[in-house]
């Protein structure tokens, strides 16, 4: 009788054929990573409409006046306070300084909204202590995927950008220098950068994907980071910056004052013209 041939694959062909997945998997792979971060990028950016949608909203509704950037605790002698409806309780102080509590409002889902990168921390619930709850609501607050230009939009309050000056134990907008605080002073809308990706970089921080609340021009009261070889480098050591690095690509998300949206490289980010309302030169920097 003739003999059978033997069922099953030969050493040879398994290895042929692991040769070619392993192939396969090579060529895909990295089409499959671009995909899945542009995605990220898309949802990013529709993310971003939101929010320009929602600050629109807030100076049209708040007669002409900019939504506060980095605020002080109290500004004219007026408290800054948020209220949170989930747990009840009104904030002041550090969770109601930066911009997300003061803009949630004019959002339906704001920690959906800002938070693009990364779940977000874990909010306030009712049911919380006060202490807890305000725990919550400062934590949630300092590291959004999108930073405001707070130095020269909405105002900073912080020693080198001097966006708010003091008047007695209170603070006044600084207005007729550098910062613009009302919708009717911008000069180019289009030209005028209001919220990027934001990176929390500096003052000792990793190199994490953290995000910050405010993102730091490359000037503001003195040279704060400069573009070397395509990438950023920290000029600024004596404090947080948040830079404007892209998350999904080498490019950042940037929204602008008319609302509409742009891809910028670092290179095209570090132009003053972009940040600060007015700017006749790319090195501009106000007089502290």
């Amino acid at each position: 009788m003739p003999n059978k041939k033997p069922s099953g694959f030969t050493l040879i062909e398994v290895l042929v054929v692991l040769a070619v997945v392993a192939l396969l998997m090579a060529v895909l792979l990295p089409g499959l990573a671009r995909a899945r971060a542009s995605g990220k990028e898309v949802r990013g950016m529709s993310n971003l409409r939101q929010l320009l949608t929602a600050y629109t909203f807030y100076y049209t509704e708040n007669d002409d006046h900019v939504l506060y950037g980095y605020s002080p605790g109290s500004v004219g002698g007026k408290d800054i306070v948020i209220h949170d409806k989930a747990s009840g309780y009104d904030f002041k102080g550090l969770p109601a300084q930066r911009y997300p509590w003061r803009i949630s409002p004019y959002l339906s889902d704001v920690w959906g909204v800002v938070y693009s990168h990364r779940r977000p921390p874990p909010r306030p619930a009712s049911g919380d202590s006060e202490s807890a709850a305000f725990s919550k609501a400062y934590r949630i607050s300092v590291h959004p995927t999108f930073g405001i230009n707070s130095a020269y939009v909405g105002g900073h309050e912080h020693f080198l950008y001097k966006g708010f000056v003091r008047n007695g134990a209170t603070y006044l907008p600084n207005s007729g220098a550098h910062v613009v605080f009302r919708a009717s002073e911008v000069r180019n809308p289009s030209q005028l950068l209001v919220f990027a990706d934001s990176r929390s970089r500096g003052g000792g921080v990793s190199e994490t994907d953290e995000g910050l609340s405010y993102v730091s021009p490359p000037r503001a009261g003195g040279h704060q980071w400069a573009v070397v070889d395509g990438k950023f480098k920290v000029l600024n050591s004596t404090g947080f910056l948040g830079l404007p690095e892209g998350r999904y690509s080498i490019r950042a998300i940037i929204g602008f004052f008319d609302g509409h949206i742009e891809r910028l490289l670092p290179e095209e980010l570090d132009d003053m013209r972009l940040w600060a309302n007015g700017a006749a030169s790319q090195d501009y920097d106000f007089v502290k």
